[in-house]
This record gives C-alpha cells, sequence and structure tokens, in this order.
C-alpha cells in the first residue's frame, strides 16, 4: 500500500505567494514523493505566510490550522507530511518550536524535510531530534538577524527624511525619470 503525503508550503511574503516560492515548494513535494513512490494529495491546502522578522506570529494561526486537521485525523496517521526546511514550520527557537513538531509526530505522522534531507518520524530518538532541533535554531537566529537589520534601515530611512524634510515621512511628490534627469512633480495642494 502507497503512504499519502502532504505538501505543507510557506511564504515570507505574499509577494512570494504570488512569485515562483509556492510553485517551486510544491514542484519539489511533488518530485520526492513521486520518486519514493507516495501519493501527493494536493486537496488539502496546507499553507502558511509569514512576514520575515515576524517570529511565529503571522504564519502561527495558519500553521494551527493545518494542525487542527491533522490532530482531526484529516490527514490519516501513518501519512507523510512534506516540507522544505524545518524553519518553515517555525521561525521560533527550537524549545517553543518542539512542542508543535510533536503534536504532528504524536498524530503517527511522518515529517520529510527536504533542505536537510532527513526524515523525523514518531518514534524518533534524541539524535534525530537534535538535528532538527540545530536546524530549527539556526533558522530562529537567521530570522532575528534579518529583523534587527531591517529595522536598522527603516530608522536610518526615517532619520534621512527627517533630516532632509523636517519630518519622519517623505513629501508628497511624484518623481519622474526622464533622460536620466529627475523632474519633482509636487501634488495639488501641497504646501
Amino acid at each position: 500500500m502507497q503512504c499519502m503525503a502532504f505538501s505543507y508550503t510557506r511564504f515570507s511574503t505574499l509577494k512570494q505567494e504570488q512569485g515562483d516560492s509556492g510553485r517551486r515548494q510544491i514542484e519539489s513535494a511533488r518530485k520526492y514523493a513521486a520518486e519514493r513512490g507516495y501519493i501527493l494529495d494536493e486537496s488539502i491546502g496546507l499553507t502558511a505566510a509569514n512576514p520575515p522578522g515576524q517570529v511565529g506570529i503571522s504564519a502561527k494561526g495558519l500553521w494551527m490550522n493545518s494542525l487542527k486537521r491533522i490532530e482531526s485525523k484529516t490527514i490519516p496517521r501513518g501519512s507523510i507530511l512534506i516540507v522544505e526546511g524545518p524553519d518553515c514550520v517555525s521561525r521560533q527557537r527550537f524549545f517553543e518550536a518542539y512542542s508543535t513538531y510533536q503534536r504532528v509526530l504524536s498524530a503517527g505522522i511522518e515529517i520529510h524535510f527536504l533542505s536537510i534531507r532527513y526524515v523525523l518520524k514518531p518514534e524518533h530518538s534524541f539524535t534525530d531530534i537534535l538535528r532538527v532541533g540545530v536546524e530549527i535554531d539556526r533558522a530562529n537566529c537567521e530570522s532575528v538577524l534579518k529583523s534587527e537589520r531591517l529595522g536598522e534601515a527603516w530608522s536610518k530611512k526615517r532619520e534621512t527624511c527627517k533630516r532632509q524634510n523636517g519630518h519622519e515621512r517623505p513629501r508628497s511628490s511624484l518623481v519622474e525619470a526622464a533622460k536620466g534627469r529627475h523632474i519633482q512633480v509636487r501634488a495639488a495642494g501641497y504646501r
């Protein structure tokens, strides 16, 4: 009997969702399932969008919906959950994310991680979870660093606007490029 597989896709931004991220993740899951003789059920959409720097927040609700489907046995025991990487389920630190993984595993579902080519089984050992945990913590550190860098960049932009304009927001204007020159056109009614 062939195993049923389900793919969980995650996007950092809505722009990625409209771009190639979803297609790439689904294609990778299809290829992985076909190579191993699994039946990939795409009728149950397990997807989440999580803005970068929002560690564990935005995608959490959507992931919880997926988790409810798993625990309600909509996704049957013995199935396989295909995920691009451990950080796709959660960008939280390992000790915060572990309970989420354990809930999936307790439902009798294996988690297959494509990026690290690793399978976490319900009867996993300490070393299995350690390997995945290292990857989860690495992704969390990367996410926190990215958030800090974005915050610093926006602070500098606000500071520059304040120096140039006397306030933090740029003036309402339209800038057009014409033959390598910038022409500033003021918005009607702006003083």
